[in-house]
């Protein structure tokens, strides 16, 4: 897959440029869609998660992969601080529950009540069958700039992978604020880092791993001994379908488009802040985020204080790389620490939990309990 040569974005705001918004007129424009673009986008966005969410855990096994140790090591921080013996926890953008599946197994039955909410009702669904067997949890259909509740009810916020398909993503963070109870905290997993791709090292060295692994598909592709079964499933078409197709014959059954959309505009609508792999030159929003930048999407009450850089070979899992490759995103890390392609953070609201009031949250559009 070609990668764009469009330059990256720096501000993760970029999305209210008029570059941003004339590219989205125009898409609009071709596709003959008549929808007002913020309903356009989220018209694409739950198309996708629908069509996503039967596989989004086979096919984001990374996620487990990278995340787990971060989780657990951000998780040891909590457990040291001041906060009370019970935790009230609100995941937003929970998915099919793998963030809100860890703490449960983490922090166990200091968690008081669990909050999942998601704006898809197909992930939500997965969430809810995932966890139905726990206690004290609830799920919450809802936008995730919109979440019910007074100020200050939670102890513990977490987002996993959702910050980079948000629009604006500064108005979660002051979402996050006033849902937050005073010296407590707010655990930002899994988001694309664009300090990666600015750094000419690890983009030179992410460049010829895929050039490598692309080698290596070819290769496995034409073994004989695998040849016949490999070549039976690339003529069923189903196998020929990607998540972006799928999405984009959804949009069209329902009316939404009348022109299908490419992979490269699904894709960007839907991960609007993640760098672009696809051909094209369609482009929202920025290329990954900047941890310092993120340090401006609130207004102080935020204060970063743990920050986990990781994957020095870009989107591709390093686990699964040959041993070479593996050599040389440790040589990456060690010489970069801070230059991941992807990032985790621990963030901490001032004040102290003692001088806290921890509210009761709005629970009349709760879905399930």
């Amino acid at each position: 897959m070609a990668t764009s040569s469009a330059p990256l974005k720096a501000s993760a705001n970029a999305f209210a440029e008029s570059s941003d918004n004339a590219q989205l007129s125009l898409l609009m424009t071709r596709c003959k869609c008549e929808l007002s673009a913020s309903d356009f986008l989220r018209a694409v966005s739950n198309a996708y998660h629908e069509v996503e969410s039967s596989v989004y855990d086979q096919i984001h096994s990374e996620i487990a992969t990278q995340v787990q140790p971060v989780l657990a090591s951000m998780l040891d921080e909590i457990r040291q601080s001041s906060l009370p013996r019970k935790l009230r926890v609100l995941d937003i953008g929970c998915g099919t529950g793998f963030a809100s599946e860890q703490l449960l197994l983490r922090l166990g039955s200091r968690i008081e009540s669990l909050t999942c909410c998601d704006l898809s009702p197909e992930m939500l669904e997965r969430c809810r069958r995932k966890l139905q067997s726990h206690p004290n949890v609830s799920f919450i259909q809802a936008d995730a700039e919109s979440i019910a509740g007074g100020p200050e009810t939670f102890h513990l916020i977490v987002t996993c992978s959702v910050l980079h398909h948000l629009p604006n993503p500064k108005n979660l963070f002051n979402r996050i604020q006033v849902l937050l109870g005073s010296g407590c905290f707010y655990l930002m997993l899994h988001e694309p880092s664009c300090r990666y791709y600015r750094n000419p090292e690890c983009a030179k060295v992410f460049s010829k791993y895929k050039v490598s692994a692309r080698r290596r598909m070819l290769c496995r592709y034409f073994n004989p001994e695998r040849y016949w079964s490999r070549l039976m499933h690339a003529i069923r078409r189903d196998s020929k379908d990607t998540l972006e197709e799928r999405t984009s014959r959804l949009l069209l059954v329902r009316n939404i488009i009348r022109r299908p959309l490419t992979i490269r505009e699904v894709r960007q609508m839907v991960d609007i802040h993640v760098p672009p792999i696809h051909p094209g030159t369609f482009q929202l929003g920025s290329s990954g985020f900047d941890p310092d930048e993120i340090r401006g999407f609130h207004s102080g009450n935020l204060r970063c204080i743990r920050n986990i850089s990781y994957g020095f070979l870009g989107t591709e899992l390093e686990a699964a790389a040959p041993l070479f490759w593996k050599k040389r995103a440790g040589e990456l890390a060690k010489k970069f620490p801070l230059d991941g392609a992807q990032i985790s953070a621990l963030w901490q609201k001032s004040g102290s939990p003692q001088q806290s009031h921890i509210g009761q949250i709005d629970t009349q559009i709760v879905v399930e309990t």
